[in-house]
């Protein structure tokens, strides 16, 4: 029984050689030995329907970005991360924290799974409950938002298990695919996240 507590109590986020670690994925800083894999998955016209891209990115580019994380890291404006499928090793994404007010402790969730292979797998679900993990729990971050398409129905399902609820709604604020859509906010609170299952769980070692 003890032994059930403790891995729950550690379900996310557990921290080996510098990287966070979920079920499914390790989460990590990025290298610039990545600049290949995601300049590949960046230009992929259906990924970037889903980031508001449409311009395509040069390899100096992405390396410039993630140069930019790491300056970005030290300000503490944006905590960017490397998604790792922990079975293959594999890069197949990215997810951050950006917009961060230090003062008020709140930040934006950012999330990108750029092989198709892993969307509705659990990657991506895994991935955020990994991030909220650490967002709450290591650095006190009071609130997490998020911004998605209309369309991006597989989004919605994946922020709703890991607990956002609904608190905006921007209409007919993005064009894709010959019409607008709306653009829809989330929102979870550190208080809120405490009592998800997981966490209720956990308190109980």
């Amino acid at each position: 029984m003890i032994g059930s507590h403790l891995d729950n109590l550690f379900k996310y986020a557990r921290y080996h050689n510098g990287v966070l670690e979920g079920e499914l994925v390790k989460l990590r800083g990025l290298e610039l030995s990545d600049v290949e894999i995601l300049h590949e998955y960046f230009n992929d016209p259906e990924v970037r329907r889903y980031l508001d891209g449409w311009i395509p990115y040069s390899l100096q580019e992405e390396e410039e970005f993630i140069k930019n994380t790491w300056k970005q890291r030290k300000e503490g404006s944006n905590y960017v991360f490397g998604i790792v499928d922990k079975e293959t090793g594999k890069l197949i994404g990215t997810i951050d924290i950006h917009a961060v007010s230090q003062k008020s402790r709140n930040g934006e969730l950012g999330i990108a799974i750029g092989f198709k292979g892993y969307w509705g797998q659990g990657y991506g679900t895994d991935a955020v409950n990994t991030l909220l993990e650490w967002a709450f729990d290591q650095m006190n971050f009071h609130s997490i938002e998020l911004w998605y398409n209309e369309f991006n129905e597989r989004g919605k399902r994946c922020y709703e298990k890991c607990g956002f609820r609904e608190v905006a709604k921007f209409k007919e604020l993005h064009w894709s695919d010959g019409r607008y859509w709306d653009y829809i906010g989330m929102q979870i609170l550190k208080k809120e996240w405490l009592k998800s299952p997981d966490q209720v769980e956990a308190k109980k070692l």
